[in-house]
C-alpha cells in the first residue's frame, strides 16, 4: 500500500534548533540593545495618565493635543480634505490646528486648562479660515 507523499508545498516549515536558537538571541538581543523599541512595546496605558498631564510641559503639551484630536473627532464635519497639517502652541494653554481643505486652511484655536484632578478641559475653540490664492 502506497502513501501519499508530502511536496514542499504541503510541509509545514520547521526551523532546526541552530536557527531558533539565532532568532531567539536576535529578539533578546534587539529588545536589550534598542530601549526605544521596548519602552514602544510598553503600550501607552501608562502613558495616558491624568496624573503624568501636570508632571511636565512636554507630557501637559501631550494631553492636551489628545484633548483637541478627540474634539476635532467628535465635533469637526470638512474631513474632505487633506487633514491635520499644523498643531502649534500660540500661547500658554493655547494651540492652533490648520486643517487642509481644498482652496482654503481651516483655522481651529483652542484654550485649554489642567483641572486639579489632572484632567484637561477645553475652555474655549473658535474657526477661522484662511483662503488660498490661486
Amino acid at each position: 500500500m502506497n502513501h501519499p507523499t508530502r511536496t514542499a508545498m504541503n510541509r509545514s516549515p520547521m526551523l532546526s534548533l541552530p536557527v531558533r536558537l539565532v532568532v531567539a538571541l536576535l529578539c533578546l538581543s534587539s529588545a536589550v540593545i534598542c530601549p526605544a523599541v521596548t519602552a514602544a512595546q510598553k503600550g501607552t496605558s501608562a502613558m495616558n495618565s491624568k496624573a503624568d498631564c501636570g508632571k511636565n510641559a512636554l507630557e501637559l503639551s501631550r494631553c492636551m493635543i489628545e484633548a483637541i484630536v478627540a474634539d476635532l473627532s467628535a465635533t469637526y464635519t470638512h474631513v474632505g480634505g487633506g487633514g491635520i497639517t499644523d498643531i502649534k502652541m500660540v500661547a500658554t494653554n493655547t494651540f492652533t490646528v490648520s486643517i487642509s481643505q481644498e482652496e482654503r486652511v481651516d483655522l481651529i484655536t483652542y484654550a485649554l486648562k489642567l483641572k486639579p484632578d489632572g484632567s484637561v478641559e477645553i475652555v474655549s475653540r473658535s474657526e477661522d479660515t484662511k483662503r488660498r490664492g490661486r
